[in-house]
């Protein structure tokens, strides 16, 4: 048996699964096949594309978004407002701060985290181990 604990409003798609424990807040969204792990936790409006998947104790904030078939790993957090790009990863105790956004294909590594208001746009990757503060600017496929 299942227990979840959901508040008013919430919106479940054909085939989504509710790990043991999970909480859905006021209004979330949970798109077709989504999924959410044992003790998932979902803020006031987030919304879950389709086949979008939540690890073990995953986090999102207020308003934050899923695309379609992105993964938030098990523990990874995504702050109020963040959004994670169709397929987009953030692997196991990543963190995405408020506002920010990781776009199509992009791959946050283990542990790594993306500030508030921070960008990643199409097909970049973080790596494991990158500290804050700490910038980086460079090109992921340039001509000269």
């Amino acid at each position: 048996m299942c227990w979840a604990e959901m508040e008013t409003g919430v919106q479940l798609g054909t085939g989504a699964k509710l790990g043991t424990g999970a909480e859905l807040g006021t209004g979330a969204e949970l798109g077709p096949g989504a999924e959410m792990g044992t003790g998932a936790e979902l803020g006031t409006g987030v919304q879950l594309g389709t086949g979008a998947e939540l690890g073990t104790g995953a986090k999102l904030g207020t308003g934050a978004k899923l695309g379609t078939g992105a993964e938030l790993g098990t523990g990874a957090e995504l702050g109020t407002g963040a959004a994670l790009g169709t397929g987009a990863e953030l692997d196991p105790g990543a963190e995405l701060g408020t506002g920010a956004e990781l776009g199509t294909g992009v791959k946050l590594g283990t542990g790594a985290e993306l500030g508030t208001r921070a960008e990643l746009g199409t097909g970049a990757k973080l790596g494991t181990g990158v500290e804050r503060p700490y910038t980086a600017l460079g090109c992921y496929s340039c001509s000269k």
